[in-house]
């Protein structure tokens, strides 16, 4: 069973699929050939996850992500819609432009069940397309660049926020070692 659904754990998706981890991986590799703005922001946040919504629906659009976690309180999540040739394990076309998704992480409570609750400081919010990306990537993630000023404080418990954030997804890197 594989399915790539927000929130869906691996080994918790009830749809059917035909494809598997290994298929997947492959084709979330193929990024690299047809997603250069991915490999980039894996270049320049190392700690990233790559993802495709919908991975093995035959039906609806598929979108890309790729997910970074900095600053100790930071996250951008670029998305774009792709397709995909599953047959031959590769994302064929890149759909649109790239969108990017800012968001400070304001506080970090963790819950009696373990679960990390968050808030967001929303002045620090911003939407931007591949040309602020380029300045970011220029300044080496340099925030500055989108006019905000970085806060450079750390917020307590955002390792175990990233964790659960990230404890579901397949790790795949498209920056070649």
């Amino acid at each position: 069973m594989l399915c790539m659904c927000v929130g869906c754990a691996p080994d918790g998706c009830i749809a059917r699929r035909s494809q598997n981890w290994d298929e997947y991986k492959a084709t979330v590799r193929s990024a690299r050939a047809v997603l250069p703005i991915a490999v980039q922001m894996e270049e320049v946040f190392p700690i990233a996850d790559h993802f495709i919504t919908h991975f093995g629906f035959d039906s609806g659009p598929k979108m890309w992500n790729t997910e970074v976690f900095f600053g100790g309180r930071y996250t951008l999540t670029m998305q774009v819609d792709v397709e995909i040739d599953y047959k031959a394990k590769t994302i064929t076309k890149v759909v649109g432009e790239p969108k990017f998704y800012l968001h400070e992480v304001q506080n970090i409570q963790i819950l009696p069940d373990g679960r990390a609750s968050s808030s967001y400081n929303s002045r620090n919010e911003k939407r931007f397309g591949s040309a602020e990306w380029e300045k970011i990537r220029q300044a080496n993630g340099e925030l500055s660049t989108l006019g905000l000023t970085a806060n450079t404080e750390a917020v307590q418990h955002f390792d175990e926020y990233v964790s659960q954030w990230r404890r579901d997804r397949i790790r795949v890197s498209l920056v070649e070692k």
